[in-house]
C-alpha cells in the first residue's frame, strides 16, 4: 500500500494554482487578507472542518515591526504562528494560554485568571532584535516574506467563527518608525482576496508560489486499478513524515488510509474518548475535572489532489457510550437526504460520509495539546517511535509493527477499525462487526 500522508493544516498557499481568474485590483495592505474554512476553494489538503484561519502577510522589507492587539476569543482553541515558505519559523508558536493579557487585562485560559475581564492582549513580530522578546513576541527570522496566521477552534455555542469578537488589529511599523493601522479587509470571498493578494504581492517583487512546488502540482489521484487498498485487518498509523505546509504544532495524527468502497460496506471505527473541556457550552478549558486533551477529532477525507475533506466529527459532536467509548461509522450518504445522518446508526455511534467511490478514503484522528499526564496520545506513541516511514512504501509487516507500537501506548484510545457488512452492522452493532472481522466474515 503506497500510504503517505500531509498534514492536515492550511491551505491558502495550494489554492493559488486553482485560480485563473482575470488580474483584480490590489487591496493590500488590509488586514487578515485571507479567511480558510475548509469549504470551497479551501477545502485542500486535509482541514479540520471545526478550525478557521486567517492569514496576515508580512514583508519584512517594507514593515519594521509588527503588532497584533486583539480580545481573547470564546473558543477551544487559538493561535498565532509564524511561517516562512510553508514552514513554521524556529517552531514558534503562540497558544492561547501562553499569550500574556495586556496590563489589566486577564487571560481567560488561565485558571487563575478572573474571569470578570477585560480580556485583551497584544502580540508582537519582527524579524529584527526586539525588547518583547519573551512577551508574545514572533521572531519572524531571515525572511523577506511571512506569513502569520491566526487560528480558531470551536466557537462558544452560538457564535460566528471569530468566536464572540472582531479579529484582531494590525499596525505596522515602518522602517522609519512610521505607524500605520491596517484597515479590515474588505470580505473574504476566498477566489477574491486570494487574487487580489497575489497580484499585490506580486507587484512588489514577492512570488508567493516559490518554493511549494509540491503542493501547487500535487500528483494526480489514483483509481483502484493502480493503488492497493489496505489490506484486512485495517491498521490505523501515524506517520513518520506528514510533508506538509503550513502545519499546526499543537496537533498530531494518527489516520487509516487507503479506505476503498464498495457497495453495502461500511467502516466500524472504535475507541476510548480522551476528556476534553466543555468550552462549547461555556465552561474554561479545565472543566469538566479530569479533561486530559484540549480537542481531538476524526475527520473523512478524500485520499487524492487536492485532499479535501468529506465530514469531520469533533470531540463535542462525538456520541460516547456509557463506557466512554466512540463508535464512528463512516457510510454512503442517503441520496433523498444527504446531509442526514442514516436512520439505522444508533444513538450511541457518530456517523461520517463516505466520499470519493473512485479512489480511497482516509480516516485522520487529531490529538491537541494533551496533558502532559496523558500518556495514551498520538505524542506519547511518536516519543515512543511508533511511526511509520511513509515516504515510500512500507511493507505490510512494517505496517502492524507500527500499528501494534502505536496500540500499545495509546490503549483504549487506540482508534481500531474494520470493514464490516452493514446489515450485520444494523442486526449485531459494533460487536457483530468486529467478531466478523476477527472471524474472517
Amino acid at each position: 500500500m503506497q500510504f503517505k500522508i500531509w498534514v492536515p493544516g492550511f491551505t491558502f498557499m495550494a489554492a493559488l494554482t486553482l485560480l485563473r481568474a482575470p488580474a483584480a485590483a490590489a487591496t493590500f495592505p488590509c488586514s487578515w487578507p485571507v479567511e480558510t474554512t475548509g469549504t470551497g476553494i479551501t477545502n485542500i489538503a486535509y482541514p479540520d472542518t471545526n478550525s478557521t484561519y486567517w492569514i496576515m502577510p508580512f514583508d519584512s522589507t517594507r514593515w519594521k515591526l509588527i503588532i497584533i492587539s486583539g480580545t481573547y476569543p470564546e473558543a477551544r482553541y487559538f493561535s498565532f504562528i509564524p511561517y516562512s515558505q510553508g514552514s513554521v519559523v524556529n517552531n514558534q508558536a503562540l497558544n492561547d494560554i501562553d499569550i500574556n493579557p495586556a496590563q489589566g487585562s486577564t487571560n481567560p485560559f488561565r485558571e487563575s485568571s478572573n474571569d470578570g475581564g477585560p480580556h485583551h492582549y497584544t502580540v508582537t513580530a519582527s524579524r529584527y532584535p526586539s525588547p518583547w522578546i519573551g512577551n508574545n513576541f514572533l521572531q519572524l527570522g531571515d525572511t523577506r516574506l511571512a506569513s502569520i496566521i491566526y487560528r480558531v477552534y470551536v466557537p462558544n455555542k452560538g457564535l460566528d467563527r471569530n468566536a464572540g469578537v472582531p479579529l484582531p488589529s494590525i499596525t505596522v511599523i515602518g522602517l522609519d518608525g512610521t505607524s500605520q493601522l491596517l484597515p479590515p479587509c474588505q470580505g473574504h470571498n476566498a477566489v477574491d482576496t486570494i487574487i487580489n493578494l497575489t497580484n499585490t504581492l506580486a507587484s512588489q517583487g514577492l512570488d508567493v508560489q516559490a518554493g511549494f512546488n509540491e503542493i501547487f502540482n500535487p500528483a494526480p489521484g489514483v483509481s483502484f486499478s493502480t493503488a492497493s487498498c489496505q489490506a484486512t485487518p485495517l491498521l490505523s498509523l501515524i506517520p513518520a513524515s506528514t510533508g506538509g505546509y503550513f502545519p499546526n504544532p499543537a496537533n498530531k495524527y494518527i489516520a487509516i488510509p487507503g479506505l476503498c468502497f464498495q457497495p453495502d460496506r461500511i467502516v466500524v471505527v472504535r475507541g476510548k474518548g480522551a476528556i476534553f473541556p466543555d468550552t462549547f457550552n461555556g465552561s474554561p478549558i479545565w472543566e469538566p475535572p479530569g479533561v486530559v486533551m484540549r480537542y481531538w477529532s476524526m475527520c473523512n477525507n478524500n485520499e487524492r489532489a487536492p485532499f479535501p475533506v468529506v465530514g469531520c466529527g469533533a470531540d463535542y459532536q462525538t456520541n460516547l457510550d456509557a463506557q466512554g467509548f466512540y463508535t464512528y461509522v463512516v457510510s454512503q450518504r442517503d441520496p433523498n437526504n444527504p446531509a442526514a445522518t442514516p436512520s439505522w446508526i444508533p444513538p450511541d455511534a457518530t456517523w461520517l460520509p463516505w466520499g470519493s467511490q473512485v479512489t480511497p478514503n482516509v480516516l485522520i484522528m487529531r490529538n491537541m495539546l494533551p496533558d502532559s499526564t496523558f500518556t495514551h496520545s498520538v505524542q506519547a506513541a511518536i516519543q515512543a517511535g511508533c511511526t511509520i516511514d511513509n515516504t515510500g512504501s512500507p511493507t505490510r509487516q512494517e505496517q502492524e509493527k507500527a500499528a501494534a507500537c502505536a496500540q500499545q501506548v495509546m490503549t483504549g484510545y487506540y482508534p481500531q477499525a474494520v470493514y464490516c457488512d452493514k446489515q450485520i452492522f444494523i442486526n449485531e452493532g459494533w460487536q457483530g462487526c468486529f467478531a466478523a472481522a476477527q472471524s474472517g466474515n
